[in-house]
């Protein structure tokens, strides 16, 4: 049940609130108000859950970043030991800017310039862009 709260605007406009028969006219404001409280606490409810799917995705992706890092440093401790134990006498700064010529640049070789041994091939091009393409559906 809607309260009835009715505003007459004929008896609020009229000295001494006496209007007459325009006193009976009015709007009543009871089903304006609880739609309003209703829409009012709606938008507050799709605001506090919207902040929480956003916290949540935000969780993911650190925990998905930290993920990729742990790998990363995993990958490289790896290659450290697999150095060590081929007696490889490179230095720490040699194996980094072996892991950082191993990841793609995003340029595409072109035709006419002599390509050097870390670029990737067309192929190659393709593949990375397939992978990233697939990761980016299943962020969906």
């Amino acid at each position: 049940p809607t309260p009835s709260i009715p505003i007459r605007p004929a008896e609020l406009l009229s000295p001494g609130g006496n209007a007459g028969e325009l006193g009976k006219y009015g709007i009543n404001v009871g089903p304006m108000l609880v739609s309003w409280v209703f829409r009012y606490l709606n938008g507050k409810v799709e605001n506090m859950i919207g902040r929480d799917c956003a916290r949540q995705l935000r969780k993911k992706q650190k925990k998905e970043k930290e993920d990729l890092k742990r790998a990363r440093k995993e990958a490289r401790r790896e290659e450290r030991r697999r150095r060590q134990e081929f007696g490889d006498t490179s230095s720490e700064t040699d194996m980094r800017d072996d892991l950082v010529d191993e990841v793609w640049s995003g340029m595409t070789p072109s035709s006419n310039v002599e390509r050097s041994s870390n670029q990737p091939s067309e192929e190659e091009i393709h593949r990375e862009a397939d992978r990233l393409a697939g990761r980016l559906g299943d962020i969906d």
